[in-house]
């Protein structure tokens, strides 16, 4: 009952920051550390007491203790530790006030093979070339991501480590997990091993973003939105997207681009932008298969013909 009192306690208050003195009782100190990290998530304790022995250490950063300051402490030690919470905490402004958030563009797509990785690094790559500004490429594929690969970069550490070490998490270790590519763009790597991925949940992604969880849900109004789709048949699917968009608001604009074309349309829908017009007949699949999705040399657009299976046949362009 006294610990359910001081645990409501805490968490009605609601800090972003703890200084603990755990001199007379280390061990007893990092305990209550992670007993009000499990009550207020996101909190961050500053730990000051005697030189601990490097196990204790990882215990105390397992708790929530971002930082530890061996006694005595110094005003200048304080003033760094400090600081370096402050910039964790998204308040290292010029001005002193909170920084202003970076826009966040998401890349997905229901099926395989659609492009989604070659179209969110160049866009990530031409966005930080026009803008000038910090741009950070993150690889939520955790099963099959490949942007990695793509760049060429080999990183040391990846998405599932920094989710398992975020309760102890600042600028500083935050920085060790991503890697800057010569071109400008820093990259947050999903991991090499697919059954990684595993390990981590829905939940531990959202507690990891920045978005606010009391934020309204994304308005499209007055937005431009571009819709990409790899082949345009019926137009159905695009018809269905467009009311999906306009529940979200109305748009200033929405544009369609494609990379194949094959006609046969059932609704009035005809995209602004298209690669490549390939006839064909209801009798026939159309497929894109992208290299680095294939692992293969270049891009195809396979044609499929379903006249029956000892007639089947396929051709390549």
């Amino acid at each position: 009952m006294r610990n359910q009192r001081c645990r409501y306690s805490f968490s009605s208050i609601g800090p972003e920051l703890v200084i603990l003195d755990i001199e007379e009782a280390p061990d007893l100190g990092i305990k209550f550390a992670q007993f009000m990290s499990e009550s207020v998530p996101g909190v961050r304790f500053i730990a000051a007491g005697p030189l601990l022995q490097p196990e204790h250490m990882l215990t105390a950063m397992r708790a929530g203790v971002v930082d530890y300051l061996p006694k005595p402490v110094t005003g200048e030690a304080m003033r760094a530790s400090l600081d370096r919470i402050r910039a964790a905490l998204g308040h290292g402004g010029k001005d002193g006030g909170p920084k202003q958030p970076g826009k966040l563009y998401a890349f997905y797509s229901a099926k395989g093979g659609a492009g989604t990785t070659t179209t969110a690094t160049n866009f990530a790559v031409v966005l930080h070339r026009v803008t000038g500004k910090k741009t950070l490429l993150v690889d939520l594929d955790l099963e099959l991501g490949e942007i990695a690969l793509l760049l060429g970069v080999q990183p040391r550490f990846n998405f599932v480590d920094m989710v398992q070490n975020f309760h102890r998490m600042d600028a500083e270790l935050l920085a060790s997990y991503i890697e800057r590519h010569s071109c400008g763009v820093h990259l947050l790597s999903a991991p090499y091993q697919p059954d990684k991925a595993e390990v981590v949940t829905g939940e531990e992604i959202r507690r990891v973003s920045a978005a606010e969880p009391d934020l309204p849900p994304l308005s499209l109004k007055d937005r431009e939105v571009v819709l990409v789709d790899d082949v345009i048949y019926t137009g159905r699917t695009v018809k269905s997207a467009l009311s999906i968009i306009f529940k979200a608001g109305r748009p200033r604009s929405v544009r369609l681009a494609v990379l194949v074309d094959r006609g046969h349309r059932e609704v009035p829908v005809k995209p602004n932008y298209v690669l490549k017009h390939i006839p064909s007949s209801d009798r026939e699949r159309v497929r894109v298969k992208l290299r680095e999705a294939e692992h293969d040399e270049k891009d195809k657009v396979i044609i499929y013909s379903l006249i029956g299976p000892a007639e089947s046949a396929a051709e390549t362009i």
